[in-house]
This record gives structure tokens, C-alpha cells and sequence, in this order.
């Protein structure tokens, strides 16, 4: 059986972790630029947090209607997308995994049904039971930029998160440790933007192919020249099980919660 799980910002808050855009904007908003158009931002950000910006990705598409062209959008979103990384960094190097017990995580990787209601939990325990002549797989896919699975992963030995009986056979169930980032990491290919161009209200930009590249997310990831559009395509349509863990399934999304798989 092949296990897929999706994680989004949900599983970093869970952790205690300040990444929701509200944490970000209250640092972000403080800092000074000499760019005019940036404090404009700014201004508008710090005005608007529980409204407007409730949604960074969708905000920023609605916003490029004050950007007269091309300059104004690569200076707000080289400025925007800068400091999230730095900010994100910051969070990311001062994690503490210490109090954090990697075999739990690897039972709840392992028996997600676990926190699910009596009824709930019944009907993916007989679903499980229906492979139970194979060895169990498991893949995690990170919608976050944050290594934080990573390093909850480091020290474990092994990749093997649980077993199940057939006859006298122990069967396996292992953890694919190599975590893949749709939408990059704090430090490299890092993705901040919209589903598609119809959520970009500057229609005049809609025609610029750097624009495309720049906040439409699967143009995004075939700019960077990366595949992994294509490897969650296949993780997707080859999975038995899928868990969504921390997902907002929001709209600058939603070419993945709207395709019919």
C-alpha cells in the first residue's frame, strides 16, 4: 500500500511555530524601505491584516492592480518574498526538536486514524485491510518552505515506522525520508503566488511571460526547471491512502483540491 501525506502551515503552527502570515506581517510592516511603493505596501498591510491580507498568495494577486508595470511588481514582490525567507529562516534555525519524540511521529505517520472519530477510524482500519498481503509505504509532500520535518527526521535510524503480521511474516511499513517541498524551501526555489492569472487583477501583466514565471505557481516551478509538479502528480495518482495534515485548501491552490483524481 502507498500512504501519502500532505502537510501545510497547519503542521508548523501545531508545533508551536510563529509562520502564519499575521506573525509575518507584524515584522514585516516595521521594517522601513526606501522604496516608496514597498512602505505604500507596507501601509496598507498593516491596515488591512484581518481583511485583505487574511491570505498573502491572493492578496498580493489582488494587489497588483497599484503596480503601473513591470518595475513596480519586481520591487514589491522581490522585497515581500526576501523578507519571508529571512523571516522564515529565523523561525527555522531556532526550532527546538528536543521535546519532540520522533516515535510518535512516526505512529502518528503510521495509524493516523488514530485521531479520528470511533466511526471514522473503523473505516480506514478496514480499508488497511485490504493490503494486508504487502509492505506499507509512505510519502510525505510539504506545501511549506520550512525544513521542519527534516529535522525531526535527522536523528531517527532507519525508515521503518510500523509492521504488520501476515502468517508468520512480519511485513514492513517504511517512511520515504526524502520530503518533497511544492513550493520550495526558505533558502532555495522558494514559490510565493497565485493559483493562475485569473486571481492577478492587473490584467496588463497577465500577457508578461516574466510575470507568469513570477507569481503563477506551476509557471513558477517550470521556470525553476523543476519536476515536482509532476512527481506530486504521480505520488498523487499512485497513492492508496491520502492524509492532508495543516491544509488550508485554499484557492491559490486549487489546481490540486479541483482536479478530479
Amino acid at each position: 500500500m502507498k500512504i501519502l501525506f500532505i502537510l501545510g502551515n497547519g503542521f508548523d503552527i501545531n508545533l508551536g511555530l510563529k509562520t502564519r502570515y499575521q506573525d509575518f506581517y507584524d515584522v514585516y510592516s516595521k521594517n522601513h524601505s526606501d522604496h516608496d511603493l514597498v512602505m505604500k505596501l507596507k501601509n496598507h498591510i498593516s491596515e488591512n491584516t484581518e481583511g485583505y491580507w487574511s491570505d498573502l498568495e491572493l492578496a498580493l494577486g489582488e494587489y497588483t492592480k497599484e503596480f503601473k508595470g513591470i518595475e513596480d511588481f519586481d520591487a514589491v514582490m522581490e522585497d515581500i518574498i526576501l523578507s519571508l525567507s529571512k523571516y522564515l529562516k529565523d523561525i527555522q534555525s531556532n526550532f527546538n526538536k528536543s521535546n519532540i519524540k520522533s516515535e510518535k511521529f512516526f505512529r502518528d505517520l503510521d495509524s493516523p486514524e488514530n485521531y479520528l472519530t470511533l466511526e471514522h477510524k473503523k473505516q480506514i482500519i478496514e480499508f488497511k485491510g485490504k493490503f494486508q498481503n504487502s509492505s506499507w509505504t509512505t510519502s510525505i509532500v510539504s506545501f511549506n518552505y520550512t525544513n521542519i520535518v527534516e529535522q525531526i527526521l535527522e536523528d531517527t535510524k532507519g525508515s521503518d515506522i510500523g509492521s504488520h503480521q501476515l502468517s508468520n511474516q512480519k511485513l514492513r511499513h517504511i517512511l520515504n525520508k526524502r520530503i518533497q517541498h511544492i513550493h520550495g524551501y526558505v533558502d532555495n526555489k522558494m514559490i510565493l503566488g497565485v493559483n493562475d492569472l485569473t486571481q492577478v487583477a492587473n490584467s496588463e501583466l497577465h500577457e508578461n511571460l516574466d510575470i507568469q514565471e513570477s507569481i503563477v505557481k506551476s509557471k513558477c516551478n517550470e521556470a525553476n526547471g523543476d519536476d515536482s509538479i509532476l512527481n506530486f502528480k504521480n505520488k498523487i495518482e499512485k497513492a492508496d491512502l491520502i492524509c492532508a495534515f495543516g491544509l488550508s485548501f485554499g484557492d491559490s491552490d486549487k489546481i490540486w483540491w479541483e482536479k478530479n483524481w
